[in-house]
This record gives structure tokens, sequence and C-alpha cells, in this order.
């Protein structure tokens, strides 16, 4: 039954990514009028095809991708809703739609996730004192006669009781970074009570910072939906940001390899997220959606990132390319990614008996 799951989980997980994808494709090339042809998801054998408006829609057997082809995409149309008539920056927004919708769909789960579980988040409440060496002379705190569970609201006469926590906290963390034997007077609430404590910090080499020896509680904080959106675009940007150190250092200096999975290495991380719980298995989606968000940008061809590069050349030069060459460019391309495809699911396979 685990195998069984964890089967019809990474085909689910790989049809929506799929659709997703070419979804993107498809409705961006109808909104600048470019005419699709033929939407499929998965490759080989056709399992299901109905057509539709002039539209052919394919269901095949391997859900490891799909594809969008518009009218005259790869020959020479005169159609009006041809590909090839229209202009390059409809072509473009056509072709990075697809992409684009992987990272919006990216964004989306990691909204769902904090939506769903909440956010830990550093309140400003005394959790406990820090019995770390360097406060083994004294703790400043427990010396000012600060208690666990007291709440900081405010910090030499300024009240911050109605500001964000994390405002708080960093007001507190500015006022106690004034310098070697500045002092600072606290106000907490303890059992609905205002108090006023002073404390004088000592400096911390290890954190390069002035400290008074509190840690303060976390607390898993619900959040709304614009703050969920606000922090699913910045972990998105920064999940991009190590996809993209990852692929150079890879591509110029060959580090890392073994760490590249093919479909059987998704699909075994997939089992292990499905035995962990939903929320593992989301943030593998939210991994895998925008790693083929970016591998598809590479200007490789057959890859979307391809078809940009050859589309920005020929915008530059006014001249589009012969269509049958750039099929050719584009097959080969394919082939290469293939035989890669068949290498790294050929090491996946192996690791797994050994």
């Amino acid at each position: 039954m685990s195998t069984l799951t964890t089967i019809l989980v990474a085909i689910l997980l790989f049809g929506i990514l799929i659709l997703v994808h070419e979804l993107g494709h498809f409705f961006a090339g109808r909104m600048v009028g470019i005419q699709p042809k033929e939407f499929s998801i998965g490759m080989g054998p056709v399992l299901f095809s109905r057509e539709r408006k002039g539209i052919k829609y394919n269901l095949k057997a391997l859900p490891i991708g799909g594809s969008c082809l518009f009218l005259g995409e790869d020959e020479e149309n005169k159609a009006s809703g041809a590909f090839n008539n229209a202009p390059v920056w409809r072509r473009m927004v056509t072709i990075i739609a697809g992409p684009l919708m992987n990272f919006l769909l990216g964004v989306v789960l990691i909204m769902v996730l904090y939506m769903a579980l909440g956010i830990m988040q550093i309140q400003p409440v005394v959790a406990q004192f820090n019995d770390s060496d360097v406060f083994a002379a004294g703790n400043p705190a427990q010396e000012a006669g600060l208690l666990p569970g007291d709440r900081i609201v405010g910090v030499n006469g300024e009240y911050w009781g109605e500001l964000d926590d994390q405002v708080i906290i960093q007001n507190v963390h500015t006022a106690l970074s004034q310098g070697e034997g500045a002092s600072a007077e606290l106000t907490v609430q303890r059992d609905g009570k205002q108090l006023t404590k002073t404390v004088t910090p000592i400096y911390n080499a290890q954190d390069n910072a002035y400290q008074i020896g509190i840690i303060f509680h976390n607390e898993i904080v619900k959040v709304g939906f614009l703050k969920s959106l606000a922090f699913g675009f910045k972990d998105a940007v920064g999940a991009i940001v190590t996809m993209v150190s990852f692929l150079g250092q890879l591509i110029f200096r060959g580090q890392g390899a073994g760490d590249v999975l093919g479909p059987v290495g998704i699909v075994t991380e997939i089992g292990n997220a499905v035995r962990m719980g939903w929320e593992y298995v989301i943030n593998l989606a939210i991994i895998i959606s925008l790693n083929l968000g970016l591998i598809n940008l590479i200007p490789f061809p057959a890859l979307d990132g391809g078809r940009i590069a050859l589309l920005a050349v020929e915008g530059i030069r006014r001249k589009p390319f012969d269509r049958e060459k750039e099929g050719i460019f584009h097959l080969i391309g394919f082939a290469v990614l293939m035989l890669l495809m068949v290498l790294i699911t050929y090491r996946d396979i192996s690791k797994l008996f050994h």
C-alpha cells in the first residue's frame, strides 16, 4: 500500500506541475492571439484524446512531461493566429509564461503552508535565561529582576505595546546596542501590571552583540492572506537564488552532480515525504515546481530558455530563423536531454540497489 500510495502521489504531483506549466503557455498564447493546436499531458502513447474547437487534448501514458503546440510553431503557416506570424514579444510572452506559472505555483504552495500551519515567530516575552559562559559572572536580566513570562512593551520610557512584536524586538535590540555600560530601562507586563527594570547589557564577542542574557519565547502564529503572500514571494525568491547558485556550481565547476535527481530519485523522495506527512509533500512540491521553472529557463535547445534565446537573437537581427533548421536544433537538444535523463535514472536505480 505504501508503494502504491507513493506512485499515485507521484503521478498526481507530476501531473499538477506539468499541467500548471503547460497551462501557462496555453493561456498566454491565447491572450496574445496565438492559436493552440494540441495540448498534451504526459509523453509516449496516447491514453485519451479529444478535440474541441480545433484544439486536440491528449492524455499520454508517461507522466514525465507535456507539451502545448501552437499553429505554425515548427513550420511555416500563413494563418493570422499562427505562432510564426506573431511578433517576437508575443511569442516570448507565450513561452516564458510556462516557467513563470511554476514559480507562481511555488509561491501559492508556500502560502498554503503558512496559512495552514502558521509561522514560527519570536515574541517579546522572556522564555528563560541564557546560561552560556558569557553570563557565568552574572546574568544582567536576572540581576535586574526580570522573570520568565515577562512581556517587554517598552524601552527607556517609550511604550511600544501596540506595535508589531517583531518591531518591539528590533527596538529592544537597538536600545541594548548603545555600548559598554549603557543601561536601558525595560517596561514589562507581569500579572496585568507594568513594571520598569533597569538592565545593563554585556558584550558577547561570539555573537558580536550587547546582550542581557534572555531567550525570547517562540510561538507559532497563524498568518493571513496578505502576510502569507509576502512570505511566499520572499521565500520563493530566496529558494530560487539558492538554486541558481547550485546550478552555477554544477555547470561551471561540476560540483553537486551527485545531488541531481532523475524521475526515480524524485519518486523516492516523494515516498519519504508521504511517510512523513502532507506538509512534507507540499514542501517537496514547492522545491520541484521552482526547480522546474528555473531549469526550463536555461538557454538550452528544447527548453523554454533555448526558445527564448533564439527569439532574442531573432529580435536583434530582425530576421526569423529557418523553421526546419530550428526544429532540428530543438530535436537534437531534446535527444541530449533524454540521454541525460536515462543516465541519471540509471544512477538513481543503482543507488537504490546499493
